[in-house]
């Protein structure tokens, strides 16, 4: 702990009262702010600072010389577990602030940039990085239950895998897939409940876990769903058993935790099996499905989040497939598709496991939970209670986990958050992305992303929006470390594209050219790997071997919201020209509506471009 002696000094000799007379609303808000400027200006990287009461903080465990009560007061970020702040101007004339400079994932070779959160009027914010989650997930340990977490005062850091309760409208089949032809595995009398954890893609179907284990389908319009069926990840068909905990368990489909072992057995009635697991971005994890002379030729696919499909593996140098070293894009929940090679008839036992190599982390901060008041104002000259967060300019995309939402900006955004309600990101300048629960959202300034919160709060459900934002009122953007203005809203009719990032390149003769994409974390999109883990799809590879097929175009575009922020190369690669010469070509990337690249041309060329 350090405390600016002087300056407290300094400014209660210039402020005698910062408790003003009540009333005095306006005087007591800009007092508030002029006070916090001046003392906070040597707070540094990973620290907080007590800009102005009424502001109370708890340690974290084990943390003893610690005091952080008075205005001018710096602890370091690894030391606070909690804060929070209090509006009472109509009854004690008081207004709270807090500064704190965060680390988050900016290099230590910038040690002066650093993300500013200024926290103002009525809110409370928990530190959530997750230090020792990390150990237990790299242990293999199982997260802990949210609502206990809760309940302890212990933030639960890892994302719960999301379920909804099922109950049969009538007497009903459970099926092994998700299809009336699939075998029935079990059956639901009227009234009986079970528990939902997937679902197809057209979400008809819905997988389910009865309470003796059992895994199967049920046809969605014979139940009735307690919450929205399109928060469950889509895990398309499914065997017929569950498996339990520990490090080994026979299954057919289900969830499946990192350091586990499944055995189960592909056969004609069940021949293709999918588990789901929860990851968080950044992390790295190694799959494997072995045979182990069974007879069964295995065969791996890893589906992202939104379902759509980011790694597949038929043979690791033999029969045994793997998936080896897959570093994740996204947070969300994960489906591995264990079956047989494509079009093959080979059928027995097989070992499936999922391993974390290494597991994404966060500094001090850089993860948390928070709530303010919203449409709390006390006066016209104040804002509503929030959090300004800025991420330095030039510093590159900052990465936050915000009540268990993925957000990452270049930009500076206004957040606000109630239990049982919603999470409210205003972009105030730049762009920001908001990802939970496998979805994505992209907002430019000018707009806001909702997330609909839980008691805690945590993300209940995926993102919507971007929308345009309304009056925000006189938000402190002076006391940001970086001089803004705040955007005016957007207007509604200019939000169609926003989030959608699609290149094309066609070409003029029957020659074979080859589009390639090098996204900002190193990942390539190309006839070899034509879809990623953001979600970026090529579309076909034309003309291969100077087979014409009539068409002389190849597209790469992303789920709207899947784009990652960041500096990307897109090249064109003249693969055979097919006797015709270099034929000349057009390349065309938009990005949100807007031509970033506009290129014409023949033979080989590269262009980037920073979205």
């Amino acid at each position: 702990m350090r405390r600016v002696r002087l300056i407290s000094v300094l400014l209660l000799f210039l402020f005698p009262s910062l408790a003003l007379a009540q009333g005095d609303c306006p005087v007591i808000v800009e007092t508030a702010l002029a006070a916090a400027n001046t003392f906070c200006g040597g707070a540094g990287r990973n620290e907080a600072c007590y800009g102005n009461v009424l502001l109370t903080a708890q340690p974290q465990p084990g943390v003893s010389d610690f005091q952080f009560e008075a205005p001018g007061d710096l602890e370091s970020l690894t030391d606070i577990q909690t804060m929070q702040l209090s509006s009472q101007i109509a009854e004690e004339g008081v207004w709270g602030i807090a500064l704190l400079r965060v680390q988050a994932n900016l290099p230590d070779t910038l040690p002066g940039q650093n993300v500013t959160l200024l926290l103002f009027g009525d809110a409370q914010i928990e530190d959530a990085s997750n230090e020792a989650e990390v150990a237990s997930r790299m242990a293999g340990e199982l997260p802990a239950d949210p609502e206990a977490t809760a309940e302890a005062g212990t933030p639960p850091t890892a994302m719960p895998m999301p379920t909804i309760a099922v109950t049969a409208n009538g007497g009903a089949n459970v099926r092994a897939g998700a299809s009336t032809e699939a075998g029935v595995v079990a059956g639901l009398t009227a009234g009986q409940t079970a528990t939902a954890v997937g679902r197809n893609e057209a979400s008809d179907w819905l997988q389910i876990r009865l309470d003796d284990g059992t895994m199967g389908w049920v046809a969605t319009r014979i139940v009735t769903a307690d919450g929205d069926v399109a928060i469950l990840p889509v895990t398309q068909s499914s065997g017929n058993s569950a498996g339990s905990s520990g490090t080994s368990a026979e299954a057919a489909g289900g969830e499946i935790r990192f350091g586990q072992v499944i055995t189960g057995s592909i056969n004609n009635a069940a021949p293709e099996q999918n588990f789901t697991f929860a990851a968080e971005s950044g992390d790295v994890v190694t799959i494997t499905l072995e045979g182990g002379g069974s007879g069964l030729d295995p065969f791996l696919e890893l589906l992202g989040p939104g379902g759509q499909t980011i790694a597949v593996n038929d043979d690791s140098g033999s029969l045994d497939s793997a998936i080896q070293g897959m570093t994740l894009g996204e947070s969300g929940n994960y489906t591995i598709v264990a079956t047989r090679y494509e079009g093959g008839s080979s059928t027995g036992a097989y070992e499936l496991a999922l391993t974390l190599d290494s597991a994404a982390s966060y500094g001090p901060m850089q993860a948390f939970y928070f709530r303010t008041g919203i449409g709390d104002a006390p006066c016209a000259e104040a804002p509503d209670s929030g959090i300004l967060v800025q991420a330095p300019g030039g510093a590159g995309v900052v990465n936050l986990r915000v009540n268990e939402v993925e957000i990452q900006l270049a930009s500076s955004v206004y957040l606000q958050a109630q239990p049982n309600n919603d999470m409210i990101i205003s972009v105030i300048e730049g762009h920001a992305r908001a990802t939970a629960f496998g979805v994505s959202v992209v907002a430019p300034a000018g707009t806001r992303i909702r997330v609909p919160m839980n008691g805690r709060p945590a993300a209940s459900g995926p993102p919507v929006g971007p929308e345009s934002y309304g009056d925000l009122g006189p938000l402190p953007v002076d006391n940001l470390a970086e001089p803004i203005e705040i955007a005016e809203p957007l207007p509604e009719s200019e939000l169609v594209n926003i989030g959608v990032v699609e290149m094309t390149l066609t070409w003029s003769a029957n020659a074979d050219l080859d589009l390639h994409v090098y996204e900002p974390n190193g990942d390539e999109i190309w006839f070899g790997r034509t879809v990623t883990s953001s979600g970026g799809e090529l579309s076909s590879d034309e003309n291969i071997e100077c087979v014409g097929t009539g068409s002389y175009t190849e597209t790469v575009q992303w789920p709207r919201g899947g784009a990652l922020f960041g500096d990307y190369r897109v090249s064109v690669d003249v693969f055979d020209d097919c006797g015709v010469g270099n034929p000349s070509w057009s390349l065309v990337v938009n990005v949100d509506g807007e031509a970033v690249v506009s290129e014409e041309g023949s033979g080989n060329a590269e262009f980037p471009f920073t979205r």
